[in-house]
């Protein structure tokens, strides 16, 4: 991916799956929070931060 990490917009139902799927792919998927809740789009989507 890169030096930095890259933000992903995900349904809420499907981040444990896509951080599983990450994982097994050797990357690392994060949930981006705010005050403790997970950040929220616009779109009503969940933001994973993903690393390679």
């Amino acid at each position: 991916m890169g030096a930095f990490p890259l933000p992903v917009e995900v349904i809420p139902m499907a981040v444990p799956q896509i951080i599983r799927d990450f994982s097994a792919l050797g990357g690392q998927a994060v949930l981006r929070m705010r005050d403790e809740k997970p950040l929220v789009t616009d779109n009503g989507q969940y933001i994973l931060m993903c690393m390679a």
